[in-house]
Parts: C-alpha cells; structure tokens; sequence
C-alpha cells in the first residue's frame, strides 16, 4: 500500500509540474503577441523624392532618399532601395513629385528611357490633339492630367443646329507643348487628349463636321451622365420651376439590449492534463517539424548554389563615351563589361575586333556610356549613316505632311509608334477609319534622333510602312487628311477597325431613358372658381 501511495504522490507531482509548464508557456505566449502589438505595424522600406522633381527631370542620388514606410500601405509599384532608381542607364521623371512623396515605376522611366509623350499613354489608348482657343479651353484653366467632356456643335441631318456630348471623362495629356500642370493660366492653342481608338476616328470625323467646345469635370467627378442633343429649340423652350422634394420624416429606431455573448467557461485549474502518449506525440511532432525546417534550409540553400553556378558570365562591347548619331566608331570608345550569360541582349559584339575593322562602322542611334553596342545600332562595316540604313529591310520610308493637330502637337518623336487615321468624303458621306497600325516614325521632320525631348512643332513626319504599306499612304494624301495617333510604348496590339461616320458618331452615348412619373406637366396656369351672389364661374389665372 505504501509503495502504490508514493506512486500516486510521485505521478501527481509530475501532472501538476506539467501543468505549470503549460501555464507559463501559455502566459509567455500572451505576453509575446501583447509585445509585438505594443511594436506597431510591420515596416518596410520605400523611395521617396527628398526634393521636388518635374517632368523630364534625371533622378540622381541627392533626389532620393529611403525611409521606413507602413508595409501595409506601401504603394503598389514602389521601390524598396535606391539602388533599384539608381541604375547605370539612369532614370528620368515621367511626372512631377514631391517632396516625400514615393517613386513609383509606371512614374519614371526604365532604365536610360526618356521623357516623351509615348510613355505617359495608358497601354490600348492613343493621344490625339484637337484646336482650342480662350472659350473652348474654359478661359485657359485647363491643365494637364485634368478630366473633361468634349462637346460637337454641328448642323444635323435634320438641318438643325445642336449641341451634342461627343467624348466623357477624357484625361488631358497635355495643353500646347506643356507635359505637367503649373499654377500659370495660359491660353491654348491645342490640347492632346488620351482616348480610345474608336474614340479618336470619332474625334478625327467630328472634326470635320462641326466646332469642339472642353467642359472641365470636377477633380472627382468620372461618371458618364445621360445627355441628349441641345437644339435651338430647347433655347426658346421656358422652364418649369424646380418642384420642391418632399422630404418624409426618418424613422425612429428604438434602442434594443445588446446581446452579450457566451463567454466559456473556464475550469478551476485552467489546465489540460496530458498522458503520456500525448506528450510523446508532441515530443515526435516537434522533432518533426525541427527536421522539416532544416530540410527547407538545405534546399534553399541548394538552390542557391544552383543559381549562383547558373549565373555564369561572359564579355560583352559597351560604349566607353557617348556616341552621338552619325558618329565613327573608334576603339577608344569601346569597352568589355562581364555580363550575365543568359542576360545578354541579341544583337550583342563580344569582341571589340568585330566592330573595328579596315572598314569603319558608324552609330545608327544615340548610345550612353556603358550601354551595350547592338548589331542594328551600328552600320554595317564602311555604311554610312543615313536614313537608308535604318529603315527596316523590305520596309520603305514614307513622308506624309502634318500640322500642331494632325501631328499630335509636336509629340511624335523618331522611334515612337503610332497609327495613321484617315478623314474621307465617301460616297455615303464624310467618314473616319484607321488606315495603319503600330507604324514606326523614323524622322520628324529632318531629324532622325530622339535627343531632343522638348516638344517641337514639325510639317512632316517620315515612316517605316512596308510596300503595300506604303502605297496606301500615298493614295490615301490624295483623297482625304490623314492624321497621327501616338501610342503607348508598352502597346504593340492591333484592334479590330471599323469606320465611323455621321450615322454612328454618337452611337455608344448613354441612351436618355424619361422615367414614368405621376407627376402632371407644368401649367403656368391655375383654374379657380368664382362665386358672386348666386353666379358661379371659372376663370383662368397665371401663377405667380
């Protein structure tokens, strides 16, 4: 008996010393959580402008700095260490930012990009420009990245005049040649305007038809509304007076009880008590999960020494200077880099011996310090540097004439993509359709570089077209106006193409759809009955 009650005694003092580990572990854990929530949120790192930038402007060192942000509510985009803006090519400015406010990346421009107007185009939609004034501008209040409604004035197939809603919520590229909003009133001349395909051969064919007028949209405000044409009708036609709402008396809620929850119940001893086949199962599952983690940290590990034994390097031609267009290519311009492997652009020299030769090569296109040297930058050895050279091979170069709005007001640089939209008298009446598609400009006027990012206006644009291409360009100059629309440089897509004509100009407009209603028309009259002695009669008197 002795010996089962020390027994007993011996495997109580075991369950209650379990027990107390169990509720120090327990507390230990609670106590934990309520450290780290007392810590705050979980903080990562993003760069933001330490100074203001503008448009255009090359980011460098002193524009930047890291500072611990929210990981929470880190913008979608943003950078993580300088070293990503950083880079060797360079960054520059696609629009303004302020102090402390994070660079994101659809906001600068990839490495050694440029500040142009193809890079501020939403991917599927084009720029086109259209002709203003003081009026047709909202008295010069209009700025960039503002919303507004483009309004047709024309004469309709009935004969009358009216007044229609030609385009909704359009964002405002740009007024003139000013690429970001001031706080100056100025005056246009031209606003470019980002608009869907079909919305642009609608804007081309409107153009031809009647007057433009800009209605500026509240900051917030981007909902289509239903518009009807305004005719001169509706200008002679008197207004009923607003009837006043009636306004019904909010209900009056009663206050209720809350309802508590059931809380559980909690046992004495707080405790679980565990046998020993549990706590050997908690001993195995532990001794489990210890062996897991060390078999992750034995395949990341692996597969690092894959990546890094993948990572293998090679040589490459880098430019040693700036070789400006045109320019002769000279040993002492060039330079070999490591480069990864399987990283090396096509087109690529490995050897400097293969550019320098008894026959000079020439550049076809700006090339900054240590960006690579590629076999379609270069002439082939003694070609010359003329436009001959870079017009893609079975492609020819087309000339077509343009002005500030059919030019996209002095947006289009060489190398930038658009489509060429054409303006017609058909036998069915004016009509717009888009004639080419994702055309390189090879030259704007006479030149051929995109060195220059300030906006200039130009009479002529030069295109890559290949020949059937090319002999729709030149009949399309005799028999109509052809226009430009700038693309995104991220968009390379080809959308299906239908004309637009006076018939269906408006035909995606929000339908105006008269609710039924009880209420009686407006009468500017009101009938009362007039008793005099024993004569009653009715008369007619106006409201007031």
């Amino acid at each position: 008996m002795r010996a089962r009650g020390f027994l007993i005694v011996a495997l109580a003092l075991i369950l209650a010393v379990g027990a107390v580990f169990l509720v120090q572990r327990w507390m230990s854990q609670q106590q934990g959580s309520a450290v780290v929530e007392q810590r705050g949120p979980q903080m990562t790192t993003v760069v933001v402008a330490r100074t203001p930038l503008r448009y255009g402007d090359r980011i460098r060192g002193e524009h930047i700095r890291a500072v611990e942000w929210p990981a929470e509510f880190a913008p979608e985009g943003a950078f993580t260490k300088t070293e990503e803006v950083l880079v060797e090519e360079g960054r520059v400015a696609l629009r303004a930012f302020e102090p402390n406010e994070p660079l994101l990346r659809n906001r600068v421009s990839g490495p050694g990009g440029r500040a142009s107007m193809s890079t501020r185009i939403d991917p599927s939609k084009r720029a086109a420009t259209i002709v203003v004034n003081t009026v047709l501008s909202v008295g010069g209040f209009v700025e960039p990245d503002d919303r507004v409604d483009i309004l047709l004035t024309w004469e309709r197939e009935d004969g009358q005049m009216g007044t229609d809603v030609l385009l909704q919520n359009v964002r405002i590229l740009a007024v003139d040649q000013q690429i970001q909003a001031d706080d100056k009133t100025v005056v246009a001349k031209s606003v470019t305007v980002e608009l869907l395909p079909e919305q642009v051969q609608k804007l081309t064919l409107a153009r031809t038809v009647g007057q433009f007028a800009i209605a500026l949209r509240n900051v917030g405000d981007v909902e289509a509304i239903q518009a009807r044409t305004i005719t001169m009708q509706d200008l002679q036609a008197s207004e009923a007076p607003p009837t006043q709402a009636v306004v019904e008396p909010e209900p009056v809620m009663t206050p209720t009880s809350p309802v508590l929850a059931e809380t559980p119940n909690i046992s004495q001893s707080g405790t679980t008590e565990m046998t020993a086949e549990q706590q050997a199962a908690a001993a195995a599952a532990e001794a489990a999960a210890v062996a897991a983690a060390q078999a992750a940290q034995a395949a990341a590990a692996e597969a690092e020494k894959a990546a890094m034994e993948k990572a293998k390097m090679s040589q490459i031609v880098v430019a040693r200077v700036r070789l400006p267009f045109g320019s002769r290519i000279g040993a002492q311009h060039l330079a070999l880099r490591d480069w990864e492997t399987d990283q090396i652009p096509e087109g690529a020299f490995t050897s400097i011996d293969d550019l320098i030769g008894a026959q000079p090569r020439k550049v076809l296109q700006p090339i900054e310090p240590n960006e690579p040297l590629l076999v379609s930058n270069v002439t082939d050895p003694g070609g010359r540097a003329t436009l001959s050279a870079i017009v893609e091979p079975e492609n020819r170069a087309v000339t077509i004439s343009v002005n500030e709005v059919l030019g996209v007001a002095g947006f289009v640089k060489p190398d930038d993509r658009v489509d060429v939209i054409l303006t017609r008298e058909a036998p069915s009446g004016p009509e717009s359709r888009t004639l080419l598609q994702n055309i390189k400009v090879l030259a704007a006027d006479q030149q051929v570089t995109n060195e220059n990012e300030v906006p200039e206006i130009v009479t002529t644009v030069t295109l890559s077209a290949d020949p059937v291409q090319a002999k729709k360009l030149v009949l399309a100059s005799t028999i109509g106006t052809m226009a430009l629309m700038l693309r995104s440089n991220k968009d390379d897509d080809v959308v299906d193409d239908k004309a637009v004509t006076l018939g269906n100009l408006f035909a995606d407009q929000p339908v105006v759809t008269k609710a039924a209603s009880n209420t009686p028309a407006y009468n500017p009259f009101a009938t009362v009955k007039v008793h005099r002695g024993l004569t009653s009669t009715t008369e007619s008197v106006r409201k007031e």
